[in-house]
């Protein structure tokens, strides 16, 4: 008999983790984002503030993003997703419970901005990039340096450890 984890990332998910303290996170997400692998980015937080200030801090550096959490109307969040399908919007930033249920196609990479507190929720956000069975596509945690590792990070299982 063997027993598997609860949880398990897909094996086609490279993950990377960054350690950051928390004052220096809106610059390191400005900078990864920047990159032009970065096609459509999802990114992750744990509130609703921390997702409208996420964008707020995008936006001051130029990058076209837009939150969607459960203080948005329906109708925002739905045109908020439309407009990261279509390309207006290169970033959607997201709480885990206004992801539930989002179907979209060719997200190049997830940012874990905050962590969850839940291992399988880890793994559910970075899934939404293994939809598309391609291997390599990036993954990125961000977590502040120094903090304990959390069960989240015991599930990852990263690949790549970046300073």
């Amino acid at each position: 008999m063997q027993v598997a984890p609860v949880s398990a990332t897909a094996d086609n998910v490279e993950q990377s983790i960054y350690h950051v303290k928390k004052k220096n996170k809106p610059a390191l997400l400005a900078h990864l984002l920047g990159d032009p692998n970065f096609t459509r980015s999802l990114v992750f937080t744990r509130t609703k503030s921390g997702a409208n200030r996420v964008v707020a801090e995008l936006d001051r550096v130029g990058i076209a993003s837009e939150a969607i959490h459960g203080n948005k109307s329906q109708a925002a969040r739905e045109r908020a997703i439309a407009n990261f399908k279509t390309g207006k919007s290169l970033v959607l930033v997201a709480t885990d419970i206004a992801a539930r249920g989002l179907d979209i196609d060719e997200i190049s990479h997830v940012v874990n901005y905050d962590l969850p507190n839940v291992p399988e929720t880890y793994v559910h956000r970075i899934g939404r990039t293994a939809r598309a069975r391609r291997q390599r596509r990036g993954r990125l945690l961000l977590r502040p340096r120094g903090a304990p590792a959390s069960e989240s990070d015991r599930a990852a299982h990263p690949k790549n450890h970046r300073g």
